[in-house]
């Protein structure tokens, strides 16, 4: 690669990197808006929508017992926006869980082995990429809101009847 060519993806870059930081600077402003709106509503519900899943990861576990050194496990993890309820409230959350892969026995399909549930984050406070990334995900996380209001208003106008 010549000095002309590294200047010039240099420079390509930096003018990338300046619009990117001018247009981040309203991505919280969006997060919290969007949490805003949905706290006014008042829904009560917890939902979650798949942001994305990284295969392939590597973890150790701690060791089962003393002495006796814990075997790394290749595990999936996905990464997802919801809205639930944190220690500060109602809000937009992410969470990771890391998954051993699924065994395939032929008498059965066993589900994927839950391994670690990391601590939620606040979506404000997460990476960028993660942050713009949930933007594009916030239809899809009103539409379960909505699935998961209306199966609740279900299930109590189907106990209203059972008790009368």
């Amino acid at each position: 690669m010549s000095d002309f060519d590294f200047a010039s993806q240099f420079a390509a870059l930096s003018d990338v990197a300046a619009r990117l930081n001018a247009q981040s600077d309203t991505v919280n402003q969006l997060i919290e808006q969007f949490q805003d709106k949905l706290r006014a509503l008042n829904v009560g519900l917890e939902a979650w929508v798949l942001l994305e899943t990284e295969p392939g990861s590597t973890i150790v576990p701690a060791p089962r017992s003393p002495g006796r050194p814990a075997l790394p496990t290749t595990v999936t993890i996905q990464i997802s926006l919801g809205y639930a309820r944190g220690d500060d409230g109602w809000g937009l959350y992410v969470k990771r869980i890391a998954y051993k892969p699924q065994t395939l026995n032929l008498l059965s399909l066993a589900a994927a082995e839950v391994v670690t549930v990391y601590k939620w984050i606040k979506l404000v406070d997460a990476s960028r990429s993660i942050r713009v990334e949930a933007l594009g995900a916030f239809p899809k996380l009103l539409e379960a809101l909505k699935t998961a209001a209306e199966s609740a208003v279900q299930t109590i106008e189907n106990a209203k009847k059972f008790v009368r």
